[in-house]
């Protein structure tokens, strides 16, 4: 879990993660982008993406985001 913070006009230009994401807008907006279709997310939003999707972020105010990647090969541990 990830908690990533941006001024206003700041990009997170395409790439893509290992495994599959959440994204949850703690704060401000975003312009999400995935294959040429962008949305925008505002607070209390929670996008989901499969592994290996390229995307792009932009914040389109000062904004925050939790972000959550799941390693692939690796499995939850629970206490019994």
């Amino acid at each position: 879990l990830v908690l990533v913070a941006l001024h206003k006009g700041a990009i997170l230009h395409e790439h893509r993660a290992e495994g599959p994401i959440t994204f949850a807008v703690l704060e401000g907006s975003f312009r999400f982008s995935v294959d040429g279709d962008s949305r925008t997310l505002v607070r209390g939003a929670i996008l989901t993406l499969g592994n290996g999707i390229t995307h792009e972020v932009e914040a389109l105010e000062d904004s925050a985001f939790a972000l959550t990647v799941i390693q692939p090969g690796r499995q939850a541990h629970t206490n019994p």
